[in-house]
């Protein structure tokens, strides 16, 4: 390599920082020379920005809370609805009641009906509850949609309500019936015990009876035997052993009555027991289905149609922040654009 070169390079190698270091003094320079265009043209944009989000409507939230019907609850305490979270979510947001809703609005208020009714419904975290949000710049007239929405949900869940209430009625007259079928089996069954007990009563006096008269025909007999015997003493006595055995005879006959109707009447007790055991079961049911009946609610408005206090949108902040920002961006960017320009134009004119 010749000295020659060898300088050249070493000049070459020196320049380049010097030359990076003039091209970001002449940014700088660029900026500081349109300072006043940029610092003024980001302050009108920012004013711009202000006076046209003053100007934009103010739109506010309004939030209902709902929950849904109640059907039951299970064993461990947790509530069974009528229907789930996401079916009434995909209800409303399918717009089933938006038609209804605004065709109320008009008859109520025909000025500044909304061309369509963009409820949203959001389902909180580990709640059974429902969230319906509503945004608009009428706030009375936002708070009546909400309120409208929930009467229509009422309403159609009714019918829910409406139809297990009958099933449970349905329930309640089988038992009732089974109640009064029970009461009418146990009247005729205690009736039947009553006729036994007559009956018992009358055998036993029987019984007693035919006791006496044997016993007195036993002491007739003996005095006939101790007297002189002859062929008509003999014949009486022997009439009087076979009138005893007969005696004896209907007493045990007696005694087996008494025994068979004390069976019956112990089968019958049985069977009131039974029967009892029944209607005790019908009473827990008839109560079970009284505490089912009291649980099944329709859908519940937790909190009622209410407005946010402030305003959701616009945001002036994040206007103004986004107007100034892009402002900046275009204005450093037109002021590089001018200026090349005006430097394009003056090396033209030089050449000429």
């Amino acid at each position: 390599m010749s000295p020659t070169e060898s300088r050249s390079e070493s000049v070459n190698y020196k320049t380049d920082y010097p030359d990076d270091e003039i091209e970001l003094i002449d940014l700088f320079r660029v900026i500081w020379k349109w300072k006043y265009f940029i610092v003024g043209g980001t302050l009108a944009c920012a004013i711009v920005a202000m006076v046209i989000s003053l100007i934009l409507p103010k739109i506010y939230r309004i939030e209902m809370l709902i929950r849904p019907g109640i059907l039951s609850y299970s064993e461990d305490g947790k509530s069974i609805h009528i229907d789930t979270q996401d079916n009434i979510k995909a209800l409303i947001e399918a717009k089933a009641f938006n038609l209804i809703i605004l065709n109320q609005l008009a008859k109520s208020n025909g000025d500044n009906i909304p061309d369509e009714l963009k409820i949203k419904v959001t389902l909180p975290n580990g709640s059974n509850s429902i969230k319906i949000n509503y945004e608009t710049s009428q706030i009375e007239q936002g708070i009546m949609i909400l309120d409208l929405l929930g009467k229509l949900l009422i309403e159609e869940y009714s019918n829910f309500v409406e139809y297990y209430h009958h099933e449970l009625e349905r329930e309640f007259n089988i038992a009732r019936a089974e109640i009064e079928k029970i009461s009418s089996i146990k009247h005729s069954i205690e009736t039947n015990i009553s006729n036994i007990e007559k009956r018992i009563t009358k055998l036993q006096t029987g019984i007693v009876s035919v006791n006496e008269n044997t016993n007195r025909l036993k002491k007739e007999r003996m005095n006939l035997l101790s007297k002189k015997q002859n062929e008509s003493n003999i014949l009486s006595a022997i009439l009087y052993l076979n009138t005893i055995q007969q005696n004896l005879q209907l007493a045990n006959a007696y005694e087996n009555q008494i025994n068979n109707l004390q069976l019956k009447k112990e089968a019958e007790l049985q069977n009131i027991s039974e029967l009892e055991n029944i209607d005790q079961r019908q009473l827990e049911k008839i109560k079970s289905l009284e505490i089912k009946k009291s649980n099944i609610k329709n859908i519940k408005i937790i909190r009622k149609p209410y407005s946010t206090p402030d305003p959701i949108k616009p945001n002036k902040k994040l206007i103004v922040t986004l107007a100034t920002f892009i402002g900046i961006f275009i204005l450093v960017f037109l002021s590089f654009f001018i200026e090349y320009i005006t430097k394009n134009r003056k090396k033209s004119s030089l050449e000429l």
